[in-house]
């Protein structure tokens, strides 16, 4: 008798198994198709990264050899061509383009312009751009648009930022603000981390640049009986 109660109580489990992946089949198979289509997705896009890696290293690759031919239409068409991809090839890229337009072209505005692309990243590359920009532009420009191609490179503590304030120092010696440049060169010799050779330079800088051309220039507005009467005072004889 307990065989029959023990098959009855099997078929109601059956069936209730049956109901229940009546149910369940369509989430489960619509789970399985959406793992799969995940799984696909993820590779073709792995390979379509592969493939336009390979395509960008192949341009850049051209782009080198290039420069070594000295072809500079193809070094721009090849340099170019990365400018607008947003990989690591685009800074590169750029940074080659300007020594391009600077050794074939002499072009110091066009090499700056194409550093702009890696000069708008971030860390050592795109603070080497935004130096090199400057240092282009420096012979043609003013300081105001020095500063302005620097950014905060100025206020960087590292190499670069102390390179950058050189130039702001050197660019404002040239324009007339000597206490500007004193200024500048000033507070490169009080930064622990200035490197030695921007540091000696500052101290030569220092050296040649007037003590203080603010209290001269109220010394000569004195009017003549006021300095001959300090004179007197100080000299009695």
């Amino acid at each position: 008798m307990s065989d029959i109660f023990d098959e009855v109580e099997e078929n109601v489990k059956a069936d209730k198994l049956n109901k229940f992946w009546d149910k369940a089949w369509p989430f489960a198979l619509g789970g399985s198709i959406a793992i799969i289509a995940m799984v696909g997705a993820n590779s073709y896009f792995e390979d379509r990264a592969k493939k336009e890696n390979e395509t960008n290293g192949r341009a850049f690759e051209l782009g080198l050899k290039s420069l070594e031919a000295q072809d500079l239409a193809s070094a721009r068409e090849k340099f170019g061509e990365l400018l607008d991809k947003d990989t690591g090839f685009a800074s590169l890229a750029a940074q080659h383009l300007a020594q391009a337009e600077l050794e074939m072209a002499g072009d110091t505005e066009a090499a700056a312009k194409a550093l702009e692309v890696s000069a708008q990243g971030e860390g050592a590359l795109a603070d080497l751009a935004k130096l090199k920009a400057a240092y282009f532009l420096a012979d043609t420009k003013s300081l105001a648009e020095v500063e302005a191609a620097l950014g905060s490179l100025v206020e960087n503590t590292g190499s670069f930022g102390a390179l950058a304030r050189e130039l702001v120092a050197a660019k404002a010696f040239e324009e007339g603000d000597l206490e500007r440049a004193r200024s500048e060169y000033q507070a490169l010799t009080l930064r622990l981390n200035t490197p030695q050779g921007v540091q000696q330079r500052a101290n030569e800088a220092l050296a040649v640049l007037p003590v203080n051309t603010a209290s001269n220039e109220v010394e000569d507005s004195l009017p003549a009986e006021e300095t001959s009467a300090e004179t007197a005072v100080e000299d009695p004889a």
